[in-house]
């Protein structure tokens, strides 16, 4: 899944799948750096607050060749963002900070 770079629990995709759905309507991809603790699980999904870089659309295929060496540039350092996760009317919602 595009914005992973390591192998996470089927569980955890499903909760990765709504943090890129949030940046997608925004017009963005997310790229997972690391968890930020505030834990959330339920039967579908598993996941926590998150860091990382939200990268425009356009320059997600330019990003993605760095970000799957490891290795990022500091042009980068101005998209690093938090998908912090709440919960509004039983329903898990992302934003991005």
């Amino acid at each position: 899944m595009q914005g992973l770079r390591t192998h996470e629990t089927s569980k955890f995709i499903e909760f990765f799948k709504l943090v890129q759905a949030e940046a997608d309507c925004q017009g963005f991809v997310f790229f997972l750096d690391a968890g930020d603790g505030h834990d959330v699980e339920t039967d579908t999904l598993e996941g926590e607050d998150l860091q990382g870089w939200l990268i425009p659309k356009n320059k997600a295929n330019e990003f993605q060749k760095q970000y799957e060496r490891g290795i990022t540039d500091e042009k980068w350092d101005n998209f690093y963002a938090f998908a912090v996760w709440e919960l509004k009317n039983g329903k898990i919602i992302i934003k991005f900070k």
